[in-house]
């Protein structure tokens, strides 16, 4: 079974936090779609009541059923990447993968 991981990714413009999460994901082999978010204080305030999430980025999954799935910020981020690396890099089972996203 080959598992295809999907990230999604709002970037907040001109903060820290969402720049490294882009590079990190950039450097990365995992594919992934982003969209910037502007300074704007509504737009903020939009996504954050949509997304149940106070800071930004925005980060998140789509599972094997297509749900997407909240990964958090800049650091859960990292935590993802290590995981997915790991798991290839130890041709470890995909489904030990799918196992690890969902305990998170």
């Amino acid at each position: 079974m080959i598992i295809v991981i999907m990230i999604s990714a709002y970037i907040l413009n001109n903060c820290y936090y969402s720049q490294q999460a882009f590079d990190a994901l950039k450097n990365s082999k995992i594919r992934f779609k982003y969209f910037e978010v502007p300074q704007d204080e509504k737009i903020k305030s939009n996504l954050k009541k949509l997304h149940k999430m106070t800071t930004f980025p925005q980060i998140f999954y789509t599972n094997e059923t297509g749900k997407n799935i909240k990964i958090g910020g800049y650091s859960e981020l990292i935590e993802y990447i290590n995981i997915i690396e790991n798991v290839k890099a130890n041709k470890l089972n995909k489904d030990f993968l799918i196992y690890l996203l969902s305990k998170k």
